[in-house]
């Protein structure tokens, strides 16, 4: 029986010098059975090509963070006719056309919702733009993946908190943090380890220099991610 895993496919940095970097993310959480892309980049090219170098099987699903380009663009690469489409209700009226077009399923899951079997999303939290997290079982505890987090990552770990009951042991994906003064992400730091967060794994646009700053402050739990990176769950 082969591994659940996480394998990230698409990322700003590349941690395999068989993947292309690129601006954007994406990752495949192999699960019960099932291949869902979270995310699925920029470029299809480069999202194409990074799946195949990774080995990692076909998707049966995708699941949509947000409907920004970086996150978007590179669906065809990934979408078959059928296979379903799980994206923020926001997302229905442009993306959900696309994914149409495609001949995919677009879908709006509620907030809390078992999309597939032990793989949940936090359901759309309200942003520039809206998002959404997904959230699943590791044998380590519940994992948190987020594609920019644009509400906040803070908000974010506190919306698992609610649905879930108890916040997220690992957060990985893109935190938004390239702007923010190291001041300030010393106190987001702080938050989210007082909220329970064990393992952290920022990427994409959570800024070089940022997440640098993160491992120091981190320490042990804090992950270096990129494209190529995986993670037995």
């Amino acid at each position: 029986m082969s591994s659940e895993k996480l394998t990230v496919v698409y990322d700003n940095r590349s941690l395999d010098q068989r993947c292309a970097a690129d601006w954007g993310f994406g990752c495949v959480v192999e699960k019960g059975g099932y291949s869902l892309l979270f995310d699925v980049g920029a470029k299809k090219e480069v999202l194409s090509s990074n799946m195949e170098v990774l080995w990692v099987p076909e998707c049966s699903h995708i699941f949509v963070s947000h409907n920004h380009w970086d996150h978007t663009d590179g669906i065809e690469a990934a979408l078959k006719p059928g296979v379903v489409c799980f994206m923020v209700p926001s997302a229905m009226d442009s993306l959900g056309r696309r994914v149409l077009e495609l001949g995919g399923i677009p879908v709006a899951p509620e907030p809390g919702e078992e999309i597939l079997p032990g793989i949940w999303t936090t359901g759309q939290i309200d942003a520039d733009p809206p998002e959404q997290g997904m959230v699943f079982e590791g044998s380590f505890g519940s994992v948190l993946i987020t594609g920019c987090a644009h509400p906040g990552i803070v908000r974010m770990v506190k919306k698992v908190g609610e649905l879930f009951g108890e916040p997220p042991a690992l957060v990985i994906g893109g935190f938004h943090w390239y702007e923010e003064s190291l001041e300030e992400i010393n106190k987001e730091i702080a938050l989210l380890k007082e909220l329970g967060v064990q393992q952290i794994g920022p990427c994409h646009c959570t800024g070089d220099n940022q997440i640098d700053h993160i491992e120091r402050r981190w320490g042990k739990g804090f992950h270096e991610v990129g494209a190529g990176w995986s993670l037995i769950l």
